[in-house]
């Protein structure tokens, strides 16, 4: 009965790990999709910068002021660079249109510091 007993508890844990890291990426995927709608509606900019803060659901929270990331577990970084592409090799890369950019996001979360969780978009101009 004890060695039961001592396998399921360890069952127990590796299932709640499971758990907490299917929870944590799908928040993520929830703040990559809220950073796309905020660049959609927002007006184009090559320097496109900004710090956005979200809880532990994914919900944004306040981003101004001396309450600027108050309550935020996770934290999305967001630049922009000249959007260019490999071709055929590591060391060619073609520049796509002026009119497009690569969006860089960087999410960092409270619970573990020590990992950050890139994505990386391209950001055309629309004419906003």
């Amino acid at each position: 009965m004890g060695f039961v007993c001592v396998t399921l508890i360890g069952l127990m844990a590796t299932g709640l790990s499971s758990i907490q890291k299917s929870n944590a990426t799908s928040v993520q995927s929830q703040i990559i999709q809220e950073v796309i709608n905020n660049t959609q509606g927002a007006s184009y900019t090559t320097n496109y910068a900004t710090n956005l803060y979200f809880d532990d659901e994914g919900t944004a929270v306040s981003t101004t002021g001396t309450t600027a990331g108050t309550g935020a577990i996770y934290t999305a970084s967001v630049t922009s660079t000249v959007a260019c592409i490999p071709t055929g090799t590591s060391t060619v890369y073609q520049f796509l249109p002026a009119d497009s950019q690569l969006l860089q996001i960087k999410i960092k979360s409270k619970s573990n510091p020590s990992v950050t969780n890139t994505f990386t978009l391209v950001w055309p101009n629309t004419g906003n």
